[in-house]
């Protein structure tokens, strides 16, 4: 529990003062509801977060290799990106489908 404290610390930190800040206004009120939408908005933003910074990424390569690439760069880190997360997706699926077999 201390490891998952630490790193949902790191997370907060991450996606900046005002994001954690929301957290914890809106975990503050203590309804089941309330804390169910204060972790449903932090994995919403850590998600776009992640998307945004693998296309910044996957955008840069790219443009250090255009010669390489069979579409513009643009194009290509896209492919990249919906590709991974269509990769996370299965996975994800797959790790479900596992933990619910008897």
């Amino acid at each position: 529990m201390p490891q998952l404290r630490t790193s949902f610390a790191h997370l907060k930190q991450i996606l900046g003062t005002q994001t954690a800040q929301i957290f914890d206004q809106t975990v503050s009120l203590g309804t089941p509801s309330a804390i169910f939408h204060g972790y449903a908005e932090i994995y919403r933003i850590g998600m776009d977060t992640a998307v945004r910074r693998m296309f910044i990424d996957a955008f840069q390569i790219a443009n250090a290799n255009p010669s390489l690439l069979g579409s513009n760069p643009f194009q290509w880190a896209k492919d990249q990106v919906v590709g991974r997360m269509e990769n996370i997706v299965s996975l994800a699926g797959s790790r479900m489908s596992v933990m619910s077999s008897p």
